[in-house]
């Protein structure tokens, strides 16, 4: 596994820097995505403890297709989208192995295709989802993967309600988290901040009052109301793994923020900026506000997905960065893969 992870890190290096020489590597694109597939769809179950409990639930709960509709009105532990995946799985007799292989080919789809239509450069796009993404989404959290393709595929799509609304909607069907997509589109539909929103003492405001709110652990105080949109689990992770969260995301999140602040007019004329800059400030926010636990760590995780529009955007003006984003990258994976793969190491 680590071999593998190596590969797969040196591989992107070299190919994010080709492309940024020049070289469009067109035709290696999908075999390099192909390649990320079955790494994610023949990992080993000891990756993480969550792998066991997909294997577990799809073996003996996941009925055939056709007691789908039967299963979900009793079945509340996975969001419906992810249970009819696993269902037709089952109706192909599929095991377990293979159903990982069609969620892997679902989620890295949408990424890599999304990554290839709107990102200039597409091999730095993909170094940024595997070493911030890949590996949770992917070899863990599962249903967040296909979940967090949609959501970066619905950035594009803010200014354009409906196709949005639908998008979030299907993201949700994935993994419920995704519901918290209709904030960013009720910031920018109903909400007339773009003077504010690039004005420093305004964003040092909302980071300070996001601060103390995270003091005063709003999750417990509004748990009831949580747990009816979020459902049962919610209330399971939030008494069983009691951990408090932490500030670090925010060595990243925080100097992108800032950075897109003071250059803002360079990047204003891109379609996708505004948008993904709102996802980054909500990235920050939301790291601020939902402290009190290390489980709602995953929210501002699926709105630092903007990172790789972000990014693309910085290096398509400034090439130099390159270097600098691929080591600062790597740092986070080594840290990612420190918390969550324990078992690697």
């Amino acid at each position: 596994m680590i071999v593998l992870i190596c590969i797969t890190i040196i591989l992107s290096i070299i190919l994010a820097l080709l492309e940024i020489s020049g070289k469009k590597l067109n035709k290696f694109y999908k075999y390099f995505i192909l390649f990320l597939m079955l790494q994610s769809g023949f990992r080993t179950l000891s990756t993480n403890y969550d792998n066991y409990v997909y294997k577990n639930i799809f073996e003996k709960s996941i009925p055939k297709l056709g007691e789908y509709f039967s299963f979900i009105n009793n079945f509340d532990f996975f969001e419906k989208g992810y249970i009819l995946i696993n269902c037709i799985a089952k109706s192909l007799n599929m095991n377990y192995r293979g159903m990982f292989l069609v969620v892997s080919l679902i989620s890295l789809s949408i990424i890599g295709i999304t990554i290839k239509k709107y990102c200039k450069y597409k091999y730095i796009g993909l170094y940024i989802y595997i070493t911030n993404f890949y590996y949770i989404n992917d070899f863990i959290i599962i249903r967040s993967g296909i979940a967090m393709g949609l959501i970066l595929l619905s950035i594009i799509y803010l200014k354009n309600y409906k196709k949005f609304i639908f998008i979030t909607f299907i993201a949700a069907s994935f993994h419920r988290i995704a519901y918290l997509n209709i904030i960013p589109f009720i910031i920018i539909k109903f909400l007339n901040l773009k003077k504010l929103i690039f004005n420093w003492k305004f964003i040092y405001l909302i980071l300070f009052l996001s601060f103390l709110c995270g003091i005063l652990s709003p999750i417990q105080k509004t748990q009831v109301i949580l747990s009816d949109i979020f459902g049962g689990k919610f209330t399971y992770y939030l008494n069983e793994f009691p951990t408090r969260g932490n500030y670090r995301k925010l060595l990243v999140y925080i100097p992108i923020l800032l950075y897109f602040l003071k250059n803002n007019k360079k990047y204003i004329e891109d379609f996708r900026f505004y948008d993904s800059y709102i996802y980054i400030l909500m990235a920050n926010i939301t790291t601020l506000i939902l402290v009190e636990n290390i489980y709602f760590n995953r929210i501002p995780y699926m709105f630092s997905i903007s990172k790789i529009y972000l990014y693309d955007m910085l290096i398509a003006k400034n090439k130099k960065y390159i270097y600098f984003i691929l080591f600062l990258e790597l740092i986070v994976l080594f840290w990612t893969l420190r918390i969550y793969i324990e078992t690697l190491f």
